[in-house]
């Protein structure tokens, strides 16, 4: 199996501790490393070959946002996590905190704009999922926690049947968007209303933050049980804020 991409940069370092390398060269070798798979992840989701992921992005949004003029769509991703912050310490009760992540159309500025890796290359880890994917065969993919679907996409055009859920009405029905435009097919799982089905996936992601939909002291948590699973279950975390 070929070494994924955490082993390959951790064996790099290792040669500048043995002073196999200097620490400019590992350096260079990083960079290019991990060009490699942004290269992946930009060519399975942006809309034209030669586009700059941040322009597709805005593309994507002005097609589903119609009316609204590109430099607020702009704006309004550059200011996705501050305001998603400021609606979340607002509280609320337990209504407010559900439909903070069932309605709030930030989180699609916010994801969508994440996922261009303007300033954060987290997302990446979606690519060595689908390496691992591949290298053990597997064929149906679960992105749990699937917001605007981009992982999901990524796993789709590389062959792997994929099903996306999500407690968020909002952020499924713009990724059911955005797969009906490219004409992939997938199934959407509202985890408010649906259960996972067991033993239909060998290979689950899961990527970024997950909260509970509750605050100190409150009684209300949402019910979602995992499938049973006979495969690999990937897990990376978004450092964020809230």
């Amino acid at each position: 199996m070929e070494r994924l991409l955490p082993d390959r940069l951790k064996e790099v370092w290792a040669s500048v501790e043995r002073q196999r390398r200097t620490a400019e060269d590992a350096t260079r070798e990083q960079e290019r490393l991990i060009d490699e798979h942004r290269l992946v992840w930009e060519q399975a989701l942006r809309l034209e070959a030669h586009q700059a992921l941040e322009h597709s992005a805005l593309e994507e949004l002005a097609a589903y946002f119609k009316g609204i003029d590109r430099g607020e769509l702009e704006s309004r991703c550059r200011e996705a996590t501050r305001r998603l912050k400021a609606d979340w310490h607002r509280g609320g009760g337990s209504d407010a905190i559900q439909q903070f992540y069932d309605l709030n159309e930030g989180h699609i500025f916010d994801l969508i704009w994440w996922h261009t890796l303007r300033d954060d290359i987290s997302p990446l880890a979606y690519v060595v999922a689908v390496d691992f994917a591949r290298s053990r065969g597997c064929r149906h993919h679960l992105d749990f926690g699937s917001g605007v679907g981009s992982g999901a996409i990524l796993f789709a055009r590389h062959g792997l049947g994929v099903s996306l859920a999500d407690i968020s009405s909002t952020l499924l029905g713009f990724a059911r968007w955005r797969f009906a435009r490219r004409g992939i097919p997938a199934t959407f799982i509202d985890l408010k209303t649906s259960r996972l089905p067991n033993e239909a996936f060998d290979m689950i992601t899961r990527h970024g933050c997950l909260r509970a939909l509750d605050r100190p002291g409150s009684n209300r948590r949402p019910s979602v049980r995992g499938p049973q699973v006979r495969g690999v279950h990937f897990r990376s975390v978004r450092c964020g804020t809230g």
